[in-house]
């Protein structure tokens, strides 16, 4: 039974993994004001931009606003919520493989 759930927390863990990168990405590409309208920006908007929303929803603050422009910080929060969640994962996994 601990195998099979380590399995599961270790598939969980690859996804959390690929999701970061893709917010990396997706991070940077906005940064350099890629082009929206590309396949690639597309996609990656499409992956992304629901969590990020999500994020800003829920918490307002996280929308800086400032001399008409704004800094959206719910990115970077999410990436560094997704990194902790990672870490416990990471942690379970071993425990449930080797034991205590």
């Amino acid at each position: 039974m601990g195998v099979l759930l380590a399995g599961i927390v270790s598939v969980f863990n690859s996804l959390i993994s690929l999701f970061l990168i893709v917010l990396f990405v997706h991070g940077i590409l906005r940064m350099l004001k890629a082009d929206p309208n590309t396949a690639v920006m597309r996609a990656l908007s499409i992956v992304c931009n629901p969590a990020e929303d999500w994020m800003s929803r829920k918490f307002p603050k996280l929308t800086i606003r400032s001399q008409g422009s704004y800094v959206n910080l719910a990115p970077t929060v999410l990436m560094i919520a997704l990194g902790c969640l990672k870490i416990f994962l990471d942690h379970l996994h071993k425990y449930l493989m080797y034991g205590g």
